[in-house]
């Protein structure tokens, strides 16, 4: 006959069922939406994972191959870009004053064997204004 209370069995389950939770793998909720912004504007990309647990999830430029942002950490050395989070399942990238070289490809990645990616399109337009001739 076991010696452990009901008590400490539960709790024992409790602690089973929350290091299940950190033990699954990572997925992404939903698809980097597509994002189109005026130059000289901040663009603001967003990545949404589930179960993230340990695992880091990180920006990058595909084109380049130029990690931007790891965790809640600027790799980049480009004062415009910036990374925050939402209770760590919504993760976004800023890209603040827009250029037209911003325009392609990001990429959204957890750092999970293999890892696991989602990508993005920032499209940037540049708005013409008719001059008026009076």
């Amino acid at each position: 006959m076991s010696s452990q209370s009901g008590l400490d069995m539960i709790s024992n389950c409790d602690s089973a069922r929350e290091n299940d939770i950190f033990a699954r793998d990572p997925n992404f909720k939903e698809g980097i939406a597509n994002f189109t912004v005026s130059v000289g504007r901040e663009a603001i990309l967003s990545c949404i994972v589930q179960d993230l647990g340990a695992y880091k999830v990180a920006w990058l430029r595909v084109d380049t191959q130029t990690i931007l942002t790891i965790a809640n950490h600027v790799i980049t050395k480009n004062h415009r870009i910036g990374v925050s989070h939402s209770d760590h399942r919504t993760w976004f990238l800023h890209i603040r004053e827009v250029r037209e070289s911003d325009r392609g490809w990001y990429m959204c990645q957890i750092n999970t064997d293999p890892m696991k990616s989602q990508t993005g399109f920032l499209d940037v337009v540049v708005c013409e204004f008719p001059i008026e001739i009076n």
